[in-house]
């Protein structure tokens, strides 16, 4: 991980820590805008960070732990996560090369499938019939 990712881990680790079974530190992630522009808060910004964690496995976890102390026994955080939707699924590549498709509906429903891809054994007996083959025309050849 870069010194970046360490930076924003830490970060989260230490607002995670704060939360923890601290009502007004939990309640300033909900009050706190990040620009006054928008109504996105400190508590979006935390749980925008479990986004980030296919790069930094320890980031992801962080996060996940700080989440849990943001939303332990406040009602208030609790309803701000209850009401957001999803919007899209997020790009994963690793998805991708796993073989896992993420599609979301209208509503927001998402559901997972496996890509459309060539099986790669059907290929290898492909080859192995014509190498077969290849061989048998040799031997009559000869």
């Amino acid at each position: 991980a870069t010194n970046e990712q360490h930076a924003i881990t830490s970060m989260v680790r230490v607002v995670g820590n704060l939360c923890y079974k601290c009502r007004r530190n939990q309640d300033l992630l909900r009050t706190t805008m990040v620009l006054p522009a928008t109504d996105r808060t400190l508590l979006h910004v935390l749980l925008s960070t479990t986004s980030f964690g296919h790069a930094c496995f320890t980031l992801r976890e962080w996060a996940l732990v700080a989440i849990r102390n943001a939303l332990e026994d406040n009602e208030g955080n609790q309803q701000v996560v209850a009401t957001l939707e999803a919007q899209r699924p997020m790009e994963q590549t690793e998805l991708d090369r796993a073989g896992v498709k993420v599609k979301m509906d209208d509503q927001g429903k998402v559901s997972v499938s496996a890509l459309d891809r060539v099986d790669e054994r059907d290929h290898c007996a492909e080859d192995v019939v014509d190498e077969d083959e290849q061989k048998k025309n040799r031997s009559s050849d000869l």
